[in-house]
């Protein structure tokens, strides 16, 4: 029954087999195990449960047990009978480490019950153990988190002071026809096991599911269910009333391959599996290993000579052909890394053949993996012996959304007409960007929300970023930045022909499947790497193109547009960057000299770590409040303000010809609404890039005495603080910031033309829509965390050097948000040309609110609560002073004014009533 427990009728008729079993059983002398009879009638209902009742007392012969059962001989013996599934532990799998795998091997096409997602709950791969208690299988997860020399003290005090977990009970039904311990794992895998669920906020229904796939090897053995959940779900389905899943089990034992652990280093980013030791002597009691494949030369006199087992990885025959050779190529990029190190063809490329029996989940296998979610994502999970840090399995899986995110942009800008095709003033046919349902669009609106870089997207059943589990979304994340560059292209004097896109899409390709890999060989991401250079070395034509134009493939990096007129380097960074290099060598150089031998070279090679190319941070430094301007995702160049201008440049060059450009005659104006936001979110996101170098630190993980190295904090430069003030007065709270034409706002119109016909037809609110990104700025420069870490920096550098200040900064903001109150003092204005316009009028009233809110809390410095009261007074008196003089102020101008100065004395006497 679904609950597992049987019928009174099925256990009466049960009974009386159980009764001539147990008789043959002595007749024969069977040794068979002592089973109560309750339990031998559980054994021989499907879908009954063994984890109730007594001890068993009466022994059942396995022929009994396993009649009508179809057997699957291998690393585990399986047998199903009907709806269960028996296994017969073997005695010497008995307290022997074995790893369990999980993935969904079909999916319904929604985060995160996506086809070929590995699924990684709490963060961790399991590794289990039978052990044999009384007349139990015991299967017990290993407490891997604390460790000491064994022997020591320290180790018998740690055997007392944690324990491992007993996941699950199994009663012993009989032994074995090979003399192992029968029991039932159907009340294990037939259930909700990786938590699917509880992370889609639905129900496993037991009586809709079922075994679809037992595969059985020397060392591994894969089992796979199709799970059924029950509620409501989303469009992918055919009835939303119910989906069900493929999840995939690949259970194998650990290798004993020799393999040495490698110590981890914080200059350098690999995913790490650490333990706290308790034999340690040092303050730190964690000892960490990072995560990579046992790699190990064939002649080891060699220089250079091949791996005794190569990393293979397969190409899913689901790949479009178009791709294949993409793919390869940013696969086998990685093999010029470990050729500097002493490997020949360290990574090997097969292409999977159509008629293969194997599946892509099989831990044997390293796949590359196309799937058709509708997510655009791509990833590179590896499954790792969580006691050493080596790798035993990578699946990349790539979403043909990444692919058809490109083509929706790049290919209808295609559709442009050769030159020699069309007359030169005529205007040529464009395409479409960004539908506003679309991955891109959806990707545009991250932008502003999360402060100018994209946060990795957590799935409810992996890990923070970081682990080697959780969710890269690079390249989700691209496709707005193609956008935009293809945009600029088009809008450039050069048309962009057929040649050119399908080289971008192919070089988009293989540069996401490059980094991806680098994910499987234990790599982190390096989002500090794409500021190694400055814009015009990127872009020189000159350059050595020996490297990529950034230190690192695992960055994050949009793609490279400058303004028409000036030079154009390479749209992507095709190549590994020093960083790359560098990294490989740490974790994969052939090392001698024993353990001390080996933590010698590998501490002279990470005291390279203070080299300008190699810079290391990571996702823990990449999102506000993190102090570093220079770790971020999608930003380019060493100087954020040279960045924000030349996207800036680029939007004022497109702009004139954008509804030219996005739409032709005949066709619906709705993709001007989507192709105005993204320009404006792209010039956003680097204007907030920008305002991290208020009030930033640059950070170092160079260690004392490393070459180049510098200190752990360093102030961002006073002049470069003062010079990004200047840039949000331009481009982010300037009177002129916004000046989008009249007619343009008339042709952004928000639709919705749904697949049953439904046409809505809506207007876009342009106030809140500016406001929005003029409040997404001035709250990050005013947040606590940013006042006290300026204020903070006035101790930070020497009293006889300059600095910039709080009171610099809001005064500054003060000055050039209310510069009007400065320079109308005579002119005669109308409601229609007001003194001042609307979006500085909202701006205004806001910049009000974060003074009150700065100087009637009791967060932030001290000082910046007392300036901000005195600015506020300031600013009062000037309103009352223009209020009074001479100029004829229109309606809205007069009424906002003296709007402000009530406010204002309302705040002054309010912090009177609190004092």
């Amino acid at each position: 029954t679904p609950s597992g427990l049987a019928t009174s009728e099925g256990v009466a008729k049960a009974d009386e087999k159980a009764t001539d079993g147990a008789t043959e059983s002595a007749a024969n002398g069977s040794d068979g195990v002592a089973v109560s009879q309750d339990k031998i009638a559980a054994a021989t209902i499907p879908g009954a449960s063994y984890g109730f009742g007594t001890p068993p007392t009466n022994p059942i012969p396995a022929a009994e047990a396993l009649k009508d059962a179809k057997a699957f001989p291998g690393y585990l013996d399986l047998h199903r009978q009907g709806d269960n599934l028996l296994c017969e532990v073997k005695p010497d799998q008995l307290g022997k480490d074995f790893i369990v795998c999980v993935a969904i091997s079909r999916g319904i096409g929604q985060n995160p019950a996506i086809g070929g997602m590995s699924l990684f709950c709490n963060g961790e791969d399991w590794l289990w153990q039978f052990r044999k208690v009384d007349n139990k299988i015991y299967i017990v997860r290993r407490n891997l988190k604390f460790t000491a020399k064994k022997g020591s003290p320290e180790d018998k005090a740690l055997s007392l002071a944690f324990t491992d977990s007993i996941l699950y009970a199994l009663p012993i039904i009989t032994k074995g026809p090979n003399g192992g311990y029968l029991v039932d794992l159907t009340s294990i895998f037939m259930q909700d096991l990786p938590g699917i669920g509880g992370a889609i906020g639905r129900s496993f229904d037991r009586s809709r599911s079922t075994w679809t796939q037992i595969k059985n090897f020397k060392s591994n053995t894969e089992i796979e269910i199709e799970a059924t959940y029950s509620g409501s779900f989303g469009d992918t389905l055919q009835d939303p009333k119910a989906a069900t899943i493929n999840i995939h089990y690949s259970i194998s034992e650990l290798p004993n391959s020799g393999y040495q652990p490698r110590i981890a280093d914080d200059r350098i980013g690999y995913f790490l599996i650490s333990q706290q030791d308790f034999s340690k002597k040092e303050p730190d009691p964690l000892i960490r290993y990072i995560t990579r494949w046992n790699l190990k030369k064939v002649d080891a006199s060699l220089e250079l000579s091949p791996p005794v087992k190569p990393i293979v990885f397969w190409l899913e025959k689901t790949i479009p052909f178009e791709y294949r050779i993409s793919i390869q190529d940013g696969i086998l990029e990685w093999n010029r890394a470990f050729e500097k190190c002493g490997f020949y063809n360290a990574i090997e490329v097969r292409q999977q053949p159509d008629d293969a029996d194997w599946d892509p989940e099989d831990i044997n296998y390293n796949t590359f993996r196309w799937i058709t979610a509708n997510a655009g994502f791509a990833m590179g999970p590896s499954r790792v012996n969580p006691i050493t840090g080596e790798i035993l399995d990578a699946d990349v899986i790539m979403d043909a959304e990444f692919i058809r995110g490109y083509r929706t942009q790049l290919e209808r800008y295609s559709q442009k007409e050769k030159p020699e095709e069309k007359p030169p003033e005529e205007k040529p046919a464009e395409g479409t960007l960004l539908p506003q349902n679309s991955v891109a669009a959806t990707a545009f609106a991250r932008y502003t929300e999360q402060g100018g870089g994209f946060g990795p997207q957590r799935n409810p059943l992996q890990a923070d970023p970081s682990s080697r589990f959780s969710l890269c979304t690079v390249a989700r994340d691209m496709t707005p930045q193609i956008a935009f560059g293809m945009l600029s292209l088009e809008c450039s004097t050069q048309p962009l022909g057929e040649d050119e896109v399908k080289k971008l899409i192919k070089e988009g390709v293989k540069w996401v499947a490059c980094h991806e890999v680098g994910h499987t060989l234990g790599l982190r991401h390096n989002f500090r790497s794409s500021a190694v250079w400055s814009l015009d070395e990127i872009n020189d034509p000159n350059r050595d193109k020996t490297y990529g134009f950034t230190g690192s493939i695992m960055d994050y990096v949009p793609v490279n547009i400058v303004p028409y007129g000036k030079p154009q380097g390479e749209y992507f960074s095709p190549k590994l960057g020093q960083y790359d290099f560098w990294a490989i060598e740490y974790g994969y150089k052939p090392l001698s000299g024993g353990t001390e031998g080996e933590v010698a070279e590998l501490t002279k090679i990470a005291a390279r770590g203070g080299e300008k190319e190699l810079t290391f941070a990571t996702d823990d430094n990449a999102d506000y409040p993190s102090p570093d301007p220079l770790v971020a995702r999608f930003d380019l160049g060493n100087d954020p303000i040279a960045f924000a201008r030349t996207r800036d440049g680029l939007v004022k060059q497109i702009l004139p010809q954008l509804v030219d450009r996005v739409t032709k005659d005949g066709e619906s104006y709705q993709w001007v609404r989507p192709a105005l936001l993204s320009l404006y979110s792209v010039r956003q996101q680097a204007a907030l890039f920008a305002s991290r170098n208020i009030g930033g630190l640059y950070i170092s993980r160079a260690h004392k005495g490393d070459k180049d190295g510098t200190l752990p904090l360093s102030v961002v430069e006073v002049q470069k603080q003062r010079d990004t003030l200047t840039l949000l007065q331009e481009i982010v709270f300037g009177e002129h910031a916004f000046d989008i034409p009249a007619d343009l706002w008339n042709k952004m119109v928000d639709t919705d033309w749904t697949a049953s016909g439904n046409y809505g037809l809506d207007d876009t609110p342009i106030q809140s829509q500016i406001l929005s990104w003029q409040v997404s700025v001035l709250s990050r420069i005013l947040s606590s965390t940013v006042l006290t870490r300026i204020s903070d920096s006035e101790r930070r550098v020497p009293e006889d050097q300059d600095c910039f200040t709080t009171a610099e900064l809001i005064s500054g903001l003060s000055n050039a948000i209310f510069d009007e109150l400065n320079r109308l003092n005579e002119g005669e204005y109308t409601n229609r040309k007001p003194g001042i316009n609307v979006y500085r009028r909202n701006l205004q009233a806001t910049f009000v609110d974060c003074l009150a809110d700065l100087a009637t809390s009791n967060s932030g410095p001290r000082d910046c609560r007392v300036v901000a009261m005195l600015e506020l007074e300031a600013i009062g008196a000037k309103t009352g002073s223009l209020l009074a003089g001479p100029a004829k102020l229109d309606s809205y101008t007069r009424a906002h004014l003296k709007d402000i100065q009530v406010k204002i004395q309302r705040i002054l006497d309010a912090k009177m009533i609190v004092n």
